[in-house]
């Protein structure tokens, strides 16, 4: 499970991430990344990452976005969906790469998470956000 001090003092929304389109919950306790200062932390300083964490991050608008990895201990996916929570692209990204990494599309969210959920999400999937608490 998630291991960083700052949740500690600053516990974050939790959603269930559910994939519409092949009728798989995919993560029944994400992390909400709903504000800059979430949003620019996202897994930085994470000890380790379990294949059940991951962090939505929730932007205002839909354009092009960039993420970063540095401070990142880990490799992850990052999943990138347009207003409608349609998959528009996909990524896979090193740990404490100086890289920036991109949607390809206009993109409103961004779900990092475990690598191996490639394998459970194609481009073209609608990915629901289900109220946890």
């Amino acid at each position: 499970m998630f291991k960083a001090n700052f949740l500690d003092v600053n516990p974050l929304r939790k959603c269930t991430i559910y994939n519409a389109t092949t009728n798989v919950i995919l993560f029944p306790n994400a992390m909400i990344a709903d504000n800059d200062n979430l949003r620019q932390l996202g897994f930085q300083y994470f000890e380790e990452m379990e294949d059940e964490d991951s962090i939505l991050f929730l932007f205002e608008d839909e354009k092009v976005r960039s993420m970063h990895m540095r401070n990142v201990k880990f490799p992850l996916l990052m999943t990138w969906m347009d207003s409608n929570h349609v998959v528009c692209g996909m990524s896979i990204a090193e740990a404490n790469s100086p890289l920036l990494y991109s949607s390809t599309y206009p993109a409103q969210f961004c779900l990092e998470s475990h690598p191996d959920l490639i394998y459970k999400i194609r481009i073209g999937d609608v990915l629901k956000f289900l109220k946890t608490e």
